[in-house]
């Protein structure tokens, strides 16, 4: 495994309690382990001990629901080193290491968008349902990990070949593959380190929890909106494969503290897309964004924000009622619609009384509209005056039409 050279400090730490459901047996190979993770590997250990206290509550929630020991968490240590993007020589993928035959076979998805392998609270509970599977078979959980390892096929097929009955009867006689005659005790020396408190795991306060995004969402741009750290966004979101997204949304893992301010960041990452969209310039200050949710209406909508249903209809390029859950919709602020008098939806027009400081310029960038337009639809020229009145049409841009 790659050895990573930066160094840590533990300075908050606290001992790991586990239950006793999985005792570790004796055997000199286990102790070999223990050394190489607490010297020759060491780096690469502390690291994968940072990953797991991240994702500790979240995967042994999954496997205490289960009925499979909480210990079981640690196998991704000798996995992947908690690492949701890591690859074996075999393509398997992510902290539980599956190949895609068996994600597949427990319900994991897999598309040019999404890798559920890489996704910590899925992978995690259809490693659970594969582990207790294994041990309903072996009624052994050193065979079960074993197979785990190895597949059940292969250990089955060795067990009625040799006639012996435990995996450190096989281990015994040089039967099993390196790889699988190695994987068990490498399991047993993580404990054996943790349980003996030979290192201490890095005390991180930090919970994870699962939200849904609507689509087209970048990580870089959540990064930006919420002050989040753009490689923690994408290190703790293996799954998403092109680091947004995909069309039809998904569910993104964000720190418990900061559930509200990226649901404010999607807000406004959408709001100000559907106003590029409809060619708006400038948003700030003007327009705020909508996401339409279940039970909402127009004119639930439209009573929220002091607003007409009509002037939502309008402003928005809508020729019904009907909404759609994720839709985004404009509304203007009170600096905005205390100037807009008049709303026709089937014209898509407006009236808008002129304020100070107003200009055709200012006015078509906001609205989204040609200057040219304005001039001939009021019959002006350049010049304004506060409290004249000016006809817009809105019509939706090229662009818009797509959305």
């Amino acid at each position: 495994m790659k050895k990573f050279t930066s160094v840590f400090l533990l300075l908050m730490c606290f001992p790991v309690g586990f239950c006793a459901s999985i005792k570790i047996p004796q055997d000199p190979d286990i102790n070999k382990f223990v050394n190489y993770y607490l010297n020759e590997d060491y780096q690469w250990f502390l690291k994968a001990l940072k990953r797991y206290s991240l994702y500790k509550g979240i995967v042994e929630k999954i496997l205490k629901a289960n009925g499979c020991p909480e210990e079981l968490a640690l196998l991704p240590i000798v996995e992947s080193g908690y690492n949701g993007k890591a690859i074996s020589k075999s393509s398997a993928v992510g902290y539980w290491q599956f190949i895609k035959s068996t994600a597949k076979e427990l319900g994991l998805k897999i598309n040019g968008y999404i890798d559920e392998r890489r996704d910590i609270e899925r992978s995690t509970e259809a490693a659970a349902i594969y582990l207790k599977r294994l041990y309903n078979i072996f009624k052994d959980w050193d065979l079960a990990l074993a197979a785990y390892n190895a597949g059940e096929g292969y250990i089955i097929r060795t067990l009625q070949k040799t006639g012996l009955k435990s995996y450190w009867e096989l281990r015994k006689r040089e039967i099993l593959r390196k790889e699988t005659k190695d994987f068990v005790p490498k399991f047993y020396a993580v404990l054996k380190i943790l349980k003996e408190n030979k290192v201490m795991i890095p005390t991180n306060k930090t919970k994870l929890v699962k939200i849904h995004v609507p689509g087209g969402i970048n990580l870089k741009d959540l990064s930006i909106y919420t002050g989040t750290s753009y490689r923690f966004l994408c290190e703790i979101n293996p799954h998403l494969l092109r680091k947004r997204t995909p069309p039809f949304g998904a569910k993104i893992y964000v720190p418990n503290n900061l559930v509200n301010r990226t649901r404010y960041a999607v807000n406004i990452i959408l709001a100000k897309r559907k106003a590029a969209s409809l060619g708006i310039k400038f948003y700030r200050d003007y327009w705020r964004g909508y996401i339409v949710k279940k039970g909402d209406s127009l004119w639930k909508i439209a009573k929220r924000f002091d607003v007409s249903v009509d002037l939502i209809k309008t402003l928005n390029s809508k020729n019904t009622n009907r909404l759609k859950i994720g839709e985004v919709l404009l509304i203007p602020t009170k600096k905005l619609k205390r100037h807009i008098i008049l709303a026709k939806p089937k014209e898509k027009s407006i009236v808008y009384s002129v304020s100070q400081g107003d200009s055709l310029w200012k006015i078509s960038r906001v609205f989204g509209v040609k200057v040219n337009t304005l001039m001939k639809l009021n019959g002006v020229r350049y010049i304004l005056k506060p409290g004249q009145k000016l006809k817009i049409v809105l019509e939706e841009t090229e662009v818009g039409q797509k959305t």
